[in-house]
């Protein structure tokens, strides 16, 4: 109590860590008392939204430095606003009655508009060098070019992977920028990019720094108990972790890698273990066999561990030299010639895809004569290649275990020598001239098509091809089409994607499986037993709102991809044109589809499209509805009442089904049955209003005209205006009149006004009514 703790500053390197602390910021506003939690959260909102936002052209993203200053400047605002204090007053806390004013306020949203790029780019640069550590810099804005394309390094073209969301919550260091995974549009051309080298698993980043030297961009990773001194800055990572090889991929998009070299740990993997000490003594254990590469089996349990986490890391190193293959970037990898780690089945890809080549550390200027290997994709790196006879003699230091420093003289050579990464250097430097990159991208890749037409093509699009200047373009522009359209009728057709199994086909977290117990009774052992439910249970209140993230992402895809559908909870519509029919099958993202046809039956209703050429279409119940929903009728009316807990059921189908009717007369005879049992409780007997009203319904639903929908080309519409009024004169007889007014589309006026006749006004309040309204 003595000494005030010293509070840890949050870490603010991305947009998810700052949004965390935006959030408790509002949380702490509202406990003190002094600002409402959903003004802030309205705030937050919007200065996250404007760094969402794509720019325009020539223009940079909003950086979080221009958050941090509007955010400041938003609050110099509302200290000149509540000058006469900020506590609760009768008439309520005075920062919630302006600070609404206070964030429409011009000198704030000015600070969040998109920057021009040279004024941007300055400020970024300034953030990534005060950001965190463990961050990796943010992306650098670049102008934009509409005939640009994403390039890597040896110029190809490239896809955006998408972000694989495994478990639908952030991972314990999800900290990457949003703006990492989004779709690449405009990125500039290859000469707008900087060129940058990775190092991975960088330990000392004494290669990255060498690198750095000859002008490249240099960024090296490392976990964050990495126990070297290092040369340059490392950026905290951990690689194992799926994040962050989806982080590097990122980068492929936003600059010119020039190079990756990993240096993967070879603690696990080496073949050093086992070997006896000078003293006779026994070494340290093997971890991993010719037989066994994946770990020995009996390990204690801190070995097992470090051989999985090893393998973990592994996994995704080889993933990513997958990746950089794939798009023609040079890589390289780095160990002990005779490590275990050249077997494993993760760099299988590497080894058949790369070129293997020795040198002795010594020949660098090493003081041991250590035997280590490359693995690269390019000849020029074969360059590395020294031996300990290719240079002068000089003496070597023993191996084994330093009593003094207390370590084994292997962990002595982690560090590449000085003279080993001025070699690697400078073939990279050869690099920078695109003219070995370029050499390779000559060859055709297969699964990449080039941009535009460098030769005829051997079967042209068009039979013919006519070009005339208009002086204005016409209302119809008319010419022949292919031969090929003429053959397909046009039409449209429908069908629905019905996710019958619903919740059932989406599955539990495991770490949830205890909410989801249910007790049934075992037949087999005539007792109760407990179960588990590992998919979305019915019932639950936040299944529907887990399923209908679901479905609303199925629809948003689909939409992309170009499908003409909806989404009604498991029930997806989908219209298409005859000639589409095929596209749309292989375009709807796999799932299984009804046949496609003139009339479809979705949500309960048919669907019919046989007079779609004509301008519209009709809806209709199914024959099963009908036949369910008359049947209630007449059971109804064979009875004489109806229980009073089914009616809501009853008028939920009645309503339903009716709105596929053509007219309005259902609707009347829906009102006059609510009318009639309403606030009725038992068997609720039919009287003569019930019976008239379930009458004209089952009329409507047996013979009943469909529902049509026709299309109208967008006009302006005619505008009807109704009133009436009920009056009584002197002698307390009721007057009743009605009139209207009517506005056409070329905005002529008419009107109209009678009085209701006597007799119809008598058939109105033959059931007692007073108001007719």
């Amino acid at each position: 109590m003595a000494k005030q703790q010293k509070a840890e500053p949050c870490p603010t390197g991305s947009e998810i860590q700052v949004r965390y602390c935006l959030v408790r910021r509002a949380l702490a506003f509202d406990q003190s008392n002094l600002l409402d939690f959903k003004l802030m959260e309205t705030w937050t909102e919007k200065l996250l939204q404007s760094r969402l936002e794509e720019p325009s052209p020539g223009f940079a993203r909003t950086t979080m430095k221009q958050l941090e200053l509007a955010d400041r400047k938003l609050f110099c605002i509302l200290a000149e606003k509540t000058r006469e204090g900020i506590k609760c007053t009768t008439t309520g806390r005075p920062l919630d009655l302006v600070f609404k004013e206070c964030t429409e306020s011009s000198e704030v949203p000015a600070l969040l508009q998109p920057q021009p790029i040279s004024m941007s780019a300055q400020p970024e640069r300034t953030r990534e060098a005060n950001s965190n550590a463990g961050e990796p810099p943010a992306k650098k804005p670049r102008p934009s070019n509409e005939d640009a394309v994403v390039e890597n390094s040896a110029g190809g073209e490239l896809e955006t992977h998408m972000h694989v969301d495994t478990t639908n919550v952030f991972p314990e260091k999800a900290d990457a920028n949003f703006s990492d995974f989004k779709q690449v549009d405009d990125v500039g051309t290859k000469a707008d990019k900087p060129y940058v080298f990775l190092e991975l698993c960088a330990g000392s980043a004494s290669l990255s720094a060498e690198v750095k030297k000859i002008g490249v961009e240099v960024f090296a990773f490392d976990h964050d108990s990495n126990r070297h001194k290092t040369k340059c800055k490392v950026i905290s990572m951990d690689l194992s972790q799926p994040y962050a090889i989806d982080r590097i991929s990122a980068m492929i998009h936003n600059c010119v890698l020039l190079g990756v070299h990993i240096g993967p740990p070879c603690g696990t993997c080496s073949k050093a273990r086992g070997i006896p000490m000078a003293d006779g003594s026994a070494g340290p254990q093997p971890l991993r066999s010719k037989s066994h590469l994946l770990g020995l089996p009996g390990l204690r349990p801190h070995d097992r561990a470090r051989v999985d986490a090893a393998n973990l890391l592994y996994s995704q190193l080889g993933r990513l030299v997958e990746i950089l293959e794939c798009h023609n970037i040079p890589w390289t990898i780095e160990n002990p010639t005779n490590s275990f780690l050249w077997d494993l089945p993760f760099f299988a890809f590497a080894m058949a895809h790369g070129i293997k080549f020795d040198c002795h550390a010594c020949a660098y200027g090493s003081t041991r004569k250590k035997l280590t290997s490359f693995l690269a994709n390019r000849d020029e790196f074969q360059a590395m290649s020294r031996f300990c006879d290719d240079v002068a003699p000089h003496q070597h230091e023993g191996w084994g275990y330093d009593s003094n420093s207390k370590c084994f003289n292997t962990a002595k050579e982690a560090e590449y020598p000085l003279q080993m990464c001025q070699q690697y250097a400078r073939i990279l430097e050869g690099f920078m001239d695109n003219t070995l990159l370029q050499a390779k991208t000559d060859r055709m890749l297969p699964q990449i098509q080039p941009k535009g037409r460098k030769t005829p093509q051997i079967i042209p699009e068009f039979l013919d091809v006519t070009s005339c200047v208009l002086d204005a373009v016409p209302a119809v522009l008319r010419g022949h089409v292919h031969p090929a359209w003429n053959k397909v009728a046009f039409g449209v057709e429908a069908t629905c994607v019905d996710m019958k199994a619903a919740y059932k086909q989406l599955p539990l977290n495991p770490c949830e499986y205890h909410r989801t117990v249910v007790s049934l009774w075992d037949v087999q052992h005539n007792k109760p037993s407990c179960f588990l439910m590992r998919t979305l249970p019915f019932g639950a209140a936040a299944s529907v709102h887990h399923f209908l993230r679901v479905s609303s992402f199925l629809h948003s895809v689909g939409l992309h991809a170009g499908l003409c559908w909806g989404a009604f909870f498991d029930d997806f519509p989908l219209v298409c044109n005859v000639a589409n029919r095929q596209s749309t099958l292989s375009t709807a993202l796999g799932l299984k589809l009804e046949p496609f046809g003139k009339v479809a039956t979705m949500l309960g209703v048919e669907l019919d499209l046989e007079s779609a050429t004509d301008g519209f279409i009709r809806v209709r119940n199914k024959a099963s509805r009908v036949e369910e929903v008359s049947g209630c009728i007449n059971e109804i009316l064979q009875c004489g009442f109806v229980d009073a807990s089914k009616l809501p059921s009853y008028l939920g189908k009645l309503q339903f089904a009716e709105a596929q009717l053509w007219g309005r007369a259902g609707r009347l005879a829906l009102a006059d049955l609510r009318e009639a049992t309403v606030h009725k409780s038992g068997s609720v007997p039919v009287t003569p209003e019930a019976r008239e009203a379930l009458l004209v319904l089952l009329e409507r639903f047996t013979n009943g005209k469909p529902r049509e929908i026709r299309a109208s080309m967008p006009c302006k519409p005619h505008l009807l205006f109704t009133d009436g009024a009920l009056e009584y004169d002197t002698d307390g007889r009721p007057e009743a009149t009605i009139g209207g007014v009517m506005c056409d589309r070329e905005g002529k006026v008419f009107c109209f006004g009678c009085n209701v006749p006597e007799s119809l006004l008598q058939a109105w309040q033959a059931r007692g009514r007073m108001s007719l309204a």
